[in-house]
């Protein structure tokens, strides 16, 4: 594993904190915290596929606030945001030894990732 990626992938999710936490002000939700499960670390195959499910929920989440958002700025910001971390699921993705998900991906309509390939079944990830 690469740890200048995830060093900088923690100081852009440090920045999305900072900046969302800015503009939403007293509005912010408080107190959150991640548990992250003693199995998701437990080799770097789990590191990887816990990155893609986390990543996967960022993007589906900022996307998701493009819809709803009615300021025009903050849905620039979920847009960007959410941009940010498709690269990071591709981080993800790529090195967890199922190439054909990546390859295989798109976004339908919705915001919601479905798989393209004919012979998979469609499904959320």
């Amino acid at each position: 594993m690469n740890i200048d990626y995830f060093q900088k992938a923690l100081i852009d999710e440090q920045a999305h904190l900072a900046f969302l936490g800015n503009a939403l002000g007293s509005k912010a939700p408080s107190g959150l915290t991640l548990q992250i499960p003693p199995s998701a670390v437990k080799s770097g195959q789990a590191v990887l596929n816990f990155g893609v499910a986390l990543e996967t929920a960022f993007v589906e989440t900022y996307l998701g606030a493009v819809e709803t958002l009615s300021s025009a700025d903050l849905k620039l910001v979920a847009a960007k945001v959410g941009a940010n971390e498709a690269t990071h699921f591709s981080f993800f993705d790529g090195r967890s030894r199922r190439p054909w998900r990546a390859a295989a991906t798109a976004i339908d309509r919705d915001g919601s990732l479905r798989q393209r390939a004919p012979s998979l079944p469609t499904s959320r990830i």
